[in-house]
Order: C-alpha cells, then structure tokens, then sequence
C-alpha cells in the first residue's frame, strides 16, 4: 500500500501505547478523538493517525499540530478500516496497542487503568474496560460489563455474539501482529472476526472503569444482513475446532438460538414462551445465568419472564413506558 508519512522530532523515548486513528472525512470528529487521547492522565503514548485518502481538509489539519508524539500517514488510495488498521500497526512502536475510531472519545483515565491492567496481569493477552455509547440525539448509556475485575477466557461470550468495542480493548502489540490482525478484505463486522480469532489465543481482563465514549449512527447497513454474515463468521469458527472444543462451540450456538427465541417472545409479550426457552438457554449454558457483562444474562431474563407470567403484558409495558421515559429526563439507562 502506497502512502505518505509525516512524523515530527521525537524524544527519542519509545512510548508505552501506541492509540491507532483511522479516519476519512472527519476531520471535526476526528479533533475530538484526538483531544481526548491529549488529555489523557498517562502521558506516555504516541498517536498513529491513518488517513484513509480523506477528500477534505484532514491530512492538512494533522501536518498543522506539530506535536511529536503524533505521526501521521496518508493512505493515497481508499482503502477501508481494515487496511488502515493494519497500516497503523505496521508502523506502531509501542508495547501496547489501541485503536480508536475516528468519531470515538477515551476518557482521561483510560490508558493509565488499561495500561496498569495489563503489566499486573503478564499473561492476559488484551484489557477490555466498559464503554459508555452516546446517540446522535445525545442519550448516553453504560453498556453491560464488569462490575469487579476478572481475568478469563471470553471465547464463549464472543461466540453468543458479544464485540468489544476498538477503543475499549488494549492490546499487545506483538501478539497482535502475531495474530493476523485485521482481515483486509472485509469492510463490514471485521470487529467481530477479529475477536473470534483473537479470543481463542488466552484470556483476558476485564475492567470496570468505563474508558470509551462511543458514538452510535444510525446505521446504513441492514441488521438482517450484518447478522446473517456474523452467523456465517461463527458457524465456520465452531467448524475449525476440533474434538470436545467443537462440541462446546456448537453447544454455545444452540444456546444463542435460543436466547435469541427467548427475545423476541420476550419483547411480544409472550412471556411463557421466553420463561421457557430462557430456562432451557440455562441449562445448555448455565454460565449464562450470571452473564450480564455481556448484555447477557439468563438468571434477571428468567426472572423478569416470570414476572411478566404474574404481572401481565399491560402492567409490564406500563414499568417500560416509565423507565424510558426516565432514561430520557436523566440520560442514561437506570
């Protein structure tokens, strides 16, 4: 891949992260992320600014910062996410790797609790902390995750569908690069791929702290479609196990089968039916009952079934309409 590179006088120090920016016309966005990644508490880190062959005034705007802990490289073809990542890595110096969507924000503390995460943890391969999402229409909302430090395998949980988000992920550099990295030729769900083969390689510790403000669009691309191709992504991964390791594979996708009946009687108001196919998600996966740093959790699940049995549909759509319109007098998910 051709490219042009700007890089400015260095320390001559090598920084502990490497924060990975990909970008294409959005060099407004793109201000924020990178302000975010300034005003971090640790201070040891560099900044690899991608720029996708952007048709605007980016690549102008990045020469004119004149700071040395940012590079900056053109792509001079467009080349999608993907490319650009592994453009980024390519040329990265640091211990530890992020990547940080160009309309993302890290908050202050973000790499100094992930950094600290991964040298107390030498054998994790990558730290995950929570990410707060933000709407086009300013709603925030703490997405499900840890509530208590853990380190473990996620291979299973990213199996029934859970994907990380790039900018809460720190990663090893080298181990990263070792891993493939991003696969070049997807330009939709490469996310999702890559942690179908990341997540097998060792475990990984999980944070807390939220370290990731990340914006939401509404998206172009159809649901249906994205999910029939991360369905084709997990099928072919449980495919390429072999012996008691693809027996579990297949196990954890009859278990998302399940929960995903469950979900959809749930949000009819066929509550026998989710009570039912909840308790049988259980049973195939009985991790799943306390799983709620996933967004996945058949314990409340069959709980709230239950109580939809008792309660009925009108009284259950009456605590929604009232939690909804909770979330939107104080911003976030309650």
């Amino acid at each position: 891949m051709r490219s042009d590179e700007t890089s400015w006088a260095s320390t001559g120090a090598v920084p502990s992260v490497s924060v990975i920016i990909p970008t294409r016309n959005r060099v407004a966005l793109l201000g924020e992320s990178i302000a975010s990644v300034r005003g971090q508490s640790l201070h040891d880190w560099e900044v690899v600014v991608v720029d996708d062959n952007s048709e605007d005034s980016t690549w102008d705007w990045v020469g004119s910062l004149q700071d040395p802990r940012i590079r900056a490289v053109r792509l001079l073809e467009h080349s999608e996410r993907s490319v650009a990542r592994n453009h980024g890595l390519a040329i990265a110096r640091s211990e530890f790797v992020l990547f940080l969507d160009d309309d993302d924000r890290l908050f202050p503390i973000a790499l100094s609790r992930l950094v600290e995460t991964m040298r107390r943890c030498p054998h994790a391969i990558a730290a995950i902390g929570a990410r707060v999402t933000v709407n086009d229409q300013g709603r925030r909302r703490r997405l499900p995750h840890t509530r208590l430090p853990v380190t473990r395998s996620i291979f299973p949980h990213v199996l029934l569908g859970w994907v990380p988000a790039q900018g809460q992920c720190l990663f090893r550099t080298e181990l990263f690069r070792g891993s493939g990295a991003y696969n070049p030729t997807l330009t939709l769900c490469e996310d999702y791929e890559l942690w179908l083969r990341v997540a097998r390689l060792g475990k990984i510790a999980l944070i807390p702290h939220s370290v990731l403000e990340n914006r939401v669009h509404v998206s172009t691309v159809s649901a249906e479609y994205s999910d029939r191709l991360m369905d084709d992504m997990r099928i072919e991964a449980v495919f390429h196990l072999r012996g008691r390791e693809r027996l579990f594979g297949a196990r954890i996708l009859e278990t998302r089968a399940l929960l995903q009946a469950a979900n959809h009687a749930y949000m009819d108001g066929a509550f026998a039916g989710a009570f039912t196919s909840y308790f049988r998600a259980w049973k195939h996966a009985p991790f799943t009952v306390w799983l709620s740093f996933t967004g996945v959790a058949t314990g409340i699940q069959i709980a709230k079934s239950f109580l939809g049995l008792v309660l009925g549909h009108r009284l259950v759509r009456a605590i929604k309409h009232l939690r909804d319109s909770a979330q939107q007098v104080f911003g976030r998910a309650v």
